[in-house]
């Protein structure tokens, strides 16, 4: 498939997804639970989970939703259209702070990685000292970037955020030499690796969890049991993948409609079981938005965690 024609196709996958990963045929009852996902690796456990009937196994009623960029996600939720979404610290401490009803029930696992354009002469983060990188705004993407070029020693005025949110086009861009460098989350990190982009870092490196499970607060407190089913389902489902990820190879490319090149080059994640992010997550993360102007003070932890829905799962 050229470059061109990848493109085109991932620019249709992502904006007919929604249709695509609405829950499977048939009309969903109006208690399920909706969550709203984005095409990366922390969504990869519930499209299993889905896909092999754990959560009616675990007699959970759930429609996923699948959104191109985190703003469109972000809009539907707080339209009230879904009921939770994965998301990131970033996100999740900005709605909080703007006074949104919403508590972070889990982390996620994914990875976020960055990297140059093909034939870059770049060979780590601190190569990209005043250059352009594509990112998401106020997004895991733009933090996990920061992130990585400030361990390199680059501060945040060093370099340039530019801001590409969707991201086959940041890709595109990246691949075609118009971006010297972006972030970008997988499976869409291993394409561009596979198409000759070059590996400078990624958020695993770091040591990071940024990716968060975020739920509506009225929906959490009232309906904590039912998350609970969808938590033990999607657990299930992170257990498989990590005994045998090569199974889940095909299930890239047939169901998530990923091009075949990511079928061998994708590097899966190790799920972990779900806890809430450390408070020294939070914190860091918090330090990142308030250096930015982002927010003016921290959350509490305890205001913006939800501890019930673990605790229940770990009885």
């Amino acid at each position: 498939m050229s470059a061109q024609r990848t493109t085109i196709f991932l620019i249709l996958l992502f904006s007919v997804s929604a249709l695509l990963f609405a829950g499977g045929a048939g009309e969903k009852p109006d208690e399920a639970l909706k969550i709203g996902l984005l095409p990366d690796a922390d969504s990869l456990p519930f499209l299993v989970a889905r896909e092999e009937g754990r959560f009616s196994d675990a007699g959970a009623a759930v429609e996923l939703v699948m959104f191109q960029n985190p703003v469109e996600r972000d809009a539907a939720f707080q339209a009230g259209q879904i009921d939770g979404i994965i998301a990131d610290a970033i996100g999740s401490i900005l709605l909080f702070t703007g006074g949104m009803d919403v508590r972070i029930a889990s982390i996620t696992t994914g990875r976020y990685g960055l990297a140059a354009a093909p034939g870059s002469n770049a060979g780590s983060p601190a190569d990209l000292a005043g250059k352009e990188i594509g990112v998401s705004s106020n997004t895991v993407i733009e933090y996990v970037a920061s992130s990585l070029l400030s361990e390199a020693g680059i501060p945040d005025s060093g370099f340039k955020p530019l801001a590409v949110p969707k991201i086959p086009v940041r890709m595109e861009l990246l691949l075609n030499g118009k971006l010297p460098a972006a972030c970008l989350p997988e499976p869409l990190y291993a394409l561009a690796v596979a198409r000759g982009a070059v590996p400078l870092g990624d958020s695993n490196a770091l040591g990071m969890d940024p990716g968060v499970m975020l739920f509506d607060g009225e929906v959490l407190r009232e309906r904590s049991d039912e998350i609970v089913r969808v938590y033990r389902a999607y657990w299930e489902a992170c257990r498989n993948i990590n005994t045998d990820p090569d199974a889940y190879r095909d299930f890239l490319v047939d169901v998530m409609g990923f091009p075949p090149v990511i079928r061998e080059s994708f590097s899966f994640v190790e799920y972990e079981y779900p806890r809430l992010p450390e408070r020294e997550e939070i914190s860091a993360a918090a330090d990142w938005m308030m250096r930015r102007g982002m927010i003016e003070a921290p959350p509490e932890y305890e205001d913006l965690c939800f501890d019930a829905v673990v605790e229940e799962l770990e009885q």
